[in-house]
C-alpha cells in the first residue's frame, strides 16, 4: 500500500501541471498527426472492392482524437465508391494506426477518378483545428 501513495500523488500532480482550475494550458503539450497525401489504387477490375493500408501518426507530444473521417467530392457517386474504417480513434504521442481505405467501381473508367478526404481531430493549433487531406485516386477496369 505505501508505495501506491507516491505513485497516485505524482499523477495527481502531473495532472495539475497540465492544466489550471479555469482551463489554461500551462505545459506546452500538442499532438499532431502525419499520414501520406495520396493513395493512388492504381487500375481496379470492375465490382472489386480493394483495400490498401494507410497509417495515420501522432507525431506531436499530446495524445489526440480522430473524431470522424469527412469525405471529399466524388467520395461515392454513381461510378464509383471509396471508404474508410475506422472513422473514430485515439492516438498517444508517436503511436499510430492503420485504417483501410478501399476503391470499388462500379464501371469501366477511361481516366482515373479522383476524390479525398479530410482526417477531423479534436485538438487544435493557434485556434485552427488540426487536420488532415488525403487525395485518391483510382480507375476501373474491366
Amino acid at each position: 500500500m505505501r508505495s501506491s501513495a507516491p505513485i497516485l500523488f505524482g499523477s495527481v500532480f502531473a495532472l495539475s501541471l497540465a492544466a489550471c482550475e479555469d482551463g489554461t494550458v500551462v505545459d506546452n503539450v500538442q499532438p499532431d498527426i502525419e499520414t501520406d497525401a495520396l493513395v493512388d489504387f492504381g487500375d481496379v477490375q470492375i465490382g472489386i472492392d480493394q483495400p490498401l493500408p494507410l497509417v495515420v501518426r501522432n507525431s506531436g507530444d499530446g495524445i489526440i482524437t480522430v473524431t470522424d473521417i469527412a469525405p471529399g467530392d466524388d467520395f461515392a457517386v454513381e461510378g464509383h465508391e471509396f471508404s474508410v474504417s475506422p472513422r473514430s480513434f485515439s492516438l498517444a504521442p508517436n503511436q499510430t494506426q492503420e485504417i483501410t481505405v478501399r476503391f470499388l467501381p462500379f464501371v469501366a473508367m477511361d481516366r482515373p477518378v479522383e476524390s479525398s478526404f479530410t482526417i477531423l481531430t479534436n485538438a487544435s493549433r493557434s485556434g485552427a483545428p488540426i487536420t488532415s487531406e488525403v487525395q485518391l485516386k483510382g480507375r476501373g477496369v474491366r
